[in-house]
């Protein structure tokens, strides 16, 4: 620590020669199995209701890969709502960067979630490494029915990666009691790096201020479905799979935590267009079984491009940019619509939509989407953020359920990502949202 109460090295663990270490070996991972098995006996001991939460490919390597199973003690859905209802403001706020400090490097927020375990915010920045090594960063916050309170960045905590891998962070959950959460990253298809959703864990017992050692520990990667594995971009089937850059983008433990949604921002190259003014398009949410298994996959169908591009070159387009899941295993998600106001600026409308999984086709062992019997997804309109009355709305990338306020609402996060641009910041939106009876 020095005299600022702040980590003296902002990203420990970094090989001398600017290189991550390579990945974890057996040994490390048989230790970690152990103590696995050794948080999941304290939870039995004292009966404590543990739950499935995130059966990982152990890496040993890029390639030798082992089954993990972990436990969590919480109800991933316990903070969300079941049948969401009245939305209202509580509050929004903007954090920037800094000179020196923590923040320094802040932005490119592209997920967000709470850990109830230390009681602090976790914020995923989707940089690649252009301006440090990838990172979240740990917050600290409350959120009452006046707004946020004060707000603290710590140092952030580096992402371990592979030698050459050069991520696209986009999305992380956490999955409470074992210190355990997982990330999305994009991939980078050009360079045969595919999408892929990891586990990590923190240090065993991490000051609740400034985790140390501020390296965080690989716990492996889930079993994603063929079709979301990419392709060569050379290769005979360059016309089908995930669209690079447009691929996952929002992630959701059901409320059992028997499973993960995966949910892709624009449709599979093999499942037609992206939408236009004139007509939407039908995009894949993969639902991964955490103990093993085939996925399965449901077809959500996005809107049309509402706001179309008033400056610059008028461009605009429409995407899913995250997830969550409600109580009652129905999907909160948001589309976002960026169009261009001036050149190289977006302006971005942003709606919330319920969705019901129950109500849509199996698509898994579809070829294509395209002149398919496929019934999506049944969802209706929660809110248009428009309607809050802020005088900015920017590019939400990222949503999480906070603590219920006293009077029992639940209370939404919402977080955008800034581009690091200088026209655009990272906002930071309270919502607070009532259940139907």
């Amino acid at each position: 620590m020095n005299g600022s109460g702040h980590p003296s090295t902002v990203f420990a663990g970094r090989a001398a020669g600017g290189r991550w270490p390579a990945p974890v070996g057996s040994v490390v991972l048989a230790r970690g199995l152990l103590r696995m098995l050794v948080r999941l006996l304290a939870c039995m001991l004292t009966l404590v209701a543990c739950m499935p939460a995130v059966a990982l490919a152990a890496e040993a390597g890029a390639s030798a890969m082992q089954d993990l199973r972990a436990a969590g003690c919480e109800a991933v859905a316990s903070r969300a709502p079941t049948r969401p209802g009245q939305v209202s403001l509580l509050g929004a706020v903007t954090l920037a960067r800094a000179a020196e400090g923590p923040t320094r490097d802040l932005g490119g927020v592209s997920g967000v979630d709470f850990d109830p375990v230390r009681g602090l915010w976790w914020l995923l920045s989707d940089d690649r490494g252009d301006r440090a090594p990838p990172r979240a960063y740990p917050a600290h916050w409350r959120v009452t029915a006046q707004g946020f309170g004060p707000i603290r960045i710590d140092e952030p905590v580096a992402l371990p990666l592979f030698d050459g891998e050069v991520p696209d962070p986009e999305a992380l959950r956490f999955a409470p009691c074992l210190n355990h959460w997982v990330w999305a990253s994009e991939g980078l298809l050009a360079r045969g790096q595919p999408p892929a959703v990891r586990g990590l864990r923190w240090p065993e017992s991490p000051s609740a201020a400034h985790p140390s050692p501020v390296l965080a520990r690989p716990l492996g990667a889930l079993a994603l479905p063929r079709w979301l594995q990419g392709s060569d971009p050379a290769g005979p089937d360059a016309a089908s799979g995930p669209r690079a850059n447009r691929n996952i983008e929002g992630l959701a433990f059901t409320p059992q935590s028997d499973a993960l949604w995966v949910a892709l921002e624009a449709p599979l190259l093999q499942d037609g267009p992206e939408p236009d003014p004139q007509r939407g398009a039908l995009l894949r949410f993969a639902k991964v079984p955490l103990a093993g298994g085939a996925a399965t996959a449901q077809a959500y169908e996005i809107g049309p491009i509402r706001r179309m591009g008033e400056g610059g070159r008028r461009r605009a387009d429409i995407g899913v940019s995250e997830i969550l899941t409600l109580a009652g295993g129905q999907l909160l998600v948001i589309e976002r619509n960026g169009y261009e106001v001036a050149d190289g600026q977006f302006a971005f409308a942003i709606a919330l939509f319920v969705a019901d999984p129950d109500t849509a086709t199996e698509v898994s062992n579809l070829p294509t989407l395209v002149g398919a019997n496929v019934r999506p997804m049944r969802k209706r309109l929660l809110l248009d953020l428009a309607e809050l009355g802020l005088p900015w709305i920017d590019n939400i990338e990222a949503a999480a359920w906070g603590p219920r306020l006293p009077d029992g609402r639940a209370v939404l996060i919402l977080v955008s990502d800034d581009n690091f641009a200088t026209n655009q910041v990272t906002q930071l939106i309270a919502l607070a949202i009532e259940d139907l009876p």
